[in-house]
This record gives C-alpha cells, sequence and structure tokens, in this order.
C-alpha cells in the first residue's frame, strides 16, 4: 500500500496517463469522424469518452488564486 508521501506522485503519474489517453482517443475520434461505424463500435468510443470525462472531472483542475484583499484606502475614517 502505498505511503502518504508518495501520494503525489502516483496522482501525478495516473493524471498523466489519463491526459495521454485522453489525447489518443481524441486523435482517434477524429480519425474516425467521417466514417459510419457499427452501433457496437460507436457505443465503445462514447462509453469511453464519458469515463475519460468523469475521471478527468476526479482531478480538481487547479484553483484560482484567491482575490487581493481590499483595502479602504478613498474613505475617510471619522475623527
Amino acid at each position: 500500500m502505498a505511503r502518504l508521501d508518495e501520494l503525489e506522485g502516483i496522482l501525478t503519474g495516473l493524471s498523466t496517463q489519463v491526459a495521454k489517453i485522453a489525447t489518443e482517443v481524441q486523435t482517434l475520434k477524429d480519425l474516425l469522424a467521417n466514417t459510419q461505424l457499427p452501433s457496437g463500435a460507436q457505443a465503445a468510443l462514447d462509453n469511453l469518452t464519458v469515463a475519460l470525462q468523469v475521471v478527468d472531472d476526479l482531478n480538481v483542475d487547479a484553483l484560482p488564486a484567491p482575490p487581493e484583499p481590499v483595502t479602504d484606502t478613498d474613505t475617510e475614517q471619522p475623527a
């Protein structure tokens, strides 16, 4: 079983593999764009596309940086 300090490397490796597979699936879809596939093959390709999207959704995209704090320099403070 993986230790927690190995988790980042494992997740990075999986993310790389998923990205490579997604690229290969998109290339395949592009090559087959003008081809009439048998219904079973089309269903398998559709299922693969959905599975890749599910895995991609599990991998959280980088969160945006938090906004800069707002300073109230334009208003006068009561004396």
